[in-house]
């Protein structure tokens, strides 16, 4: 008999707790039963606090307020609920994403939730695809019909092309009507099943525009914009798309592009680079290694075009996160420039006239008299 280790037995914990849709009598602790069934990403982050806490004060000693914000969690916090340090270490990294060896509740919060989301896009994917396989069956049983009635006929030796002339008009017509059709569905079918580039779920980009896939069918698919705008679109046109799809990409990173002034030293742009790496490494929880600056081309030899490789730790799945770490780099990209006093500002540009000059007070012409000039007329 297969016994459980007791990380499996941890993870079959976790998940009656945070994948169930109704929670299990096996399920022990200090969490009420009737409070763990979690529906949306509130329910899933108020469950991950009362897990981490359940976790940081084994014996409910909960800190003062403004010390149990700044609690944390490590591999001691995880060793009594498991019978081997390795097994500990395991579960210990399924929530420790930035490895650095202990969890905030931020980061605690962050991986129920995501458990959450990708429970609930695996439930949306087996309803879809339940859908469409039951499309399919449909499909299949009708053309078994048709080879059982076409058997069936050849065996009572009835002809079947004479019984086939009656109907030939027909036959023609619905081949004509139904020829595209059977073949979008055909393309459906291999665009779904065997191409298969998202779930329901998954967050794309395509043309340019982030999505998120929430219905999938044979002859199409349902995404909603980041408006909340749903949006239709025939799996015919999708197949001539690059589908970009970010929930299963790994870490992602984005280039950003600067202007300084041309007569900034050699030195100040070193001494740039290496704030801003610092600043990254800093930043570890968010930003991954490989932060880089480079000079990409001195533009009119009066600017030089500053180009920077932002690492992001993980996709971009949570767009709102996504634009907060950036946001931040922007803010701290603002900060050192301004102590390090690099500024960029337009060439100073020679004016010629060849008219009169303006501040000459003895060229300024009078004003015209309007009133002699009809005088003139009426004579």
């Amino acid at each position: 008999m297969h016994h459980l280790s007791s990380f499996d037995i941890f993870k079959k914990g976790i998940s009656s707790i945070v994948l169930a849709e109704k929670p299990t009598s096996d399920v022990s602790g200090r969490l009420e039963k009737d409070k763990m069934d979690i529906n949306s990403d509130d329910s899933a982050k108020k469950v991950a606090k009362k897990l981490f806490y359940s976790l940081a004060f084994p014996d409910g000693n909960f800190l003062g307020k403004d010390e149990d914000i700044k609690s944390k969690l490590d591999i001691r916090h995880f060793t009594p609920y498991f019978g081997k340090p390795e097994e500990a270490k395991e579960a210990f990294d399924v929530f420790d994403k930035d490895g650095n060896g202990n969890l905030t509740r931020r980061e605690f919060r962050d991986t129920v939730v995501q458990i959450y989301r990708e429970r609930k896009g695996l439930a949306q994917a087996i309803r879809d695809t339940s859908q469409a396989m039951g499309k399919i069956d449909g499909i299949l049983l009708v053309i078994t019909c048709l080879i059982t009635l076409f058997v069936s006929l050849s065996i009572f030796s009835v002809d079947f092309w004479a019984a086939l002339i009656p109907f030939g008009t027909l036959l023609a017509a619905c081949t004509f009507i139904f020829d595209t059709s059977a073949k979008a569905l055909c393309q459906g079918i291999i665009f779904q099943f065997v191409t298969h580039p998202y779930d329901s779920g998954d967050l794309v980009l395509i043309d340019g525009s982030y999505m998120f896939v929430e219905n999938i069918g044979i002859l199409g698919t349902i995404f909603i914009g980041a408006d909340g705008m749903k949006l239709y679109a025939p799996t015919v046109l999708l197949q001539t798309k690059i589908i970009c799809n970010v929930r299963r990409s790994g870490n992602m990173g984005e280039s950003l592009t600067f202007n300084i002034d041309f007569r900034t030293n050699n030195e100040t742009i070193l001494l740039l680079r290496e704030r801003l790496s610092e600043w990254v490494q800093s930043q570890s929880r968010d930003f991954a290694t490989g932060f880089d600056m480079r000079v990409s081309q001195i533009l009119d030899m009066n600017q030089i075009i500053l180009v920077v490789w932002l690492p992001h730790k993980g996709n971009w799945v949570e767009l709102g996160k996504r634009f907060q770490r950036k946001t931040r780099f922007m803010l701290a990209l603002k900060s050192i420039l301004t102590e390090l006093n690099i500024r960029y500002e337009l060439p100073a540009q020679r004016i010629t006239s060849t008219s009169q000059n303006p501040f000459d007070i003895s060229q300024i012409l009078k004003p015209q008299n309007f009133n002699k000039q009809e005088a003139a007329r009426s004579i």
